[in-house]
This record gives C-alpha cells, sequence and structure tokens, in this order.
C-alpha cells in the first residue's frame, strides 16, 4: 500500500491492498505441501495494514502460531 501516491499513479487503498494480499495468501497456501507452513516478513508499522495481513491469511486458511517486531530504535549492525 502507497498513501504517498494517488490510485492514478499506482497507489492502492486499503481494501486494494487487501484484496492483493489475499491472493497472494492464497497462491502461497496453494503451492504448500498439505500441512506446510510459511514465514512471512512484513516491513509496515501500520495497524490496519498488520490487519489486512492478518486477515488475509485467515482467508487462505492460515492459522498464525506466532508474531514479533523488531525495535525500530534499535540501530542496525555494520
Amino acid at each position: 500500500m502507497n498513501k504517498s501516491l494517488s490510485k492514478a499513479d499506482g497507489g492502492k487503498s486499503l481494501a486494494d491492498y487487501e484484496g492483493l494480499m489475499t491472493l497472494s495468501m492464497k497462491e502461497i497456501a496453494r503451492v504448500l505441501k498439505p500441512g506446510g507452513w510459511a514465514t512471512v516478513v512484513f516491513h509496515n508499522t501500520d495497524a490496519s495494514v498488520w490487519r489486512c495481513l492478518h486477515d488475509a491469511a485467515s482467508a487462505a486458511g492460515f492459522e498464525f502460531h506466532e508474531a514479533s517486531s523488531l525495535d525500530r530504535k534499535q540501530q542496525s549492525h555494520k
């Protein structure tokens, strides 16, 4: 989802984004072996976008077993 772009310039609404995420999650579910697991790394701190990800994964039949976040104040290691 890119809030900085207009729809005409390729920006997506939250509903558009959730639809795309749902299609993606359903494809991941389709190609996984039965009983398989998926790990998703997601770079966004907006709670509404996280809700879209959760709803999309649930719609695809996934269950959440764990979620964690990184401390954004932690400097990177070089």
